[in-house]
């Protein structure tokens, strides 16, 4: 995520203000929770767990703005106009084409893949949960 409009020169390089590890530092949650928050409209997993992480501090995720879907979230967070929750996989073009920073701090959400319960013969159902399981170990 962008830190407050400040560009980051290269992906390893972090802004000297940003918090660091150790992430079970009430310190750096509290710095977190000072940063003004892209937060989304739909209930999202990933945004659930920051704020869960700051629960325990008594904190909460300092919301500036509040988008409809993914793609206005990015283009807030490439404008620096706030901080965000985003896929790891979708942060590396942001890197190089606006120069955010990405806190390397891993979250994950548990998986639900829900079907009807009178599918679960389908031969392509039960292929799909079977590789959602290997993946997913």
């Amino acid at each position: 995520a962008r830190h407050g409009g400040m560009p980051a020169p290269r992906p390893d390089y972090a802004p000297p203000d940003l918090p660091r590890l150790p992430v079970h530092d009430a310190n750096v949650w509290h710095a977190l929770s000072q940063l003004p928050w892209i937060w989304p409209t739909c209930d999202c997993p990933f945004h659930r767990t920051v704020a869960a992480r700051m629960a325990p501090y008594g904190l909460r995720p300092r919301t500036a703005a509040v988008a409809i879907d993914e793609p206005i979230v990015k283009q807030l967070v490439g404008t620096g106009k706030g901080v965000a929750v985003l896929r790891a996989d979708e942060t590396a073009q942001m890197v190089r084409d606006h120069g955010v920073y990405v806190w390397p701090e891993p979250l994950s959400v548990p998986l639900c893949i829900a079907h009807r319960t009178d599918r679960s013969d389908d031969p392509a159902l039960r292929a799909l949960v079977e590789a959602a399981r290997a993946v997913w170990k």
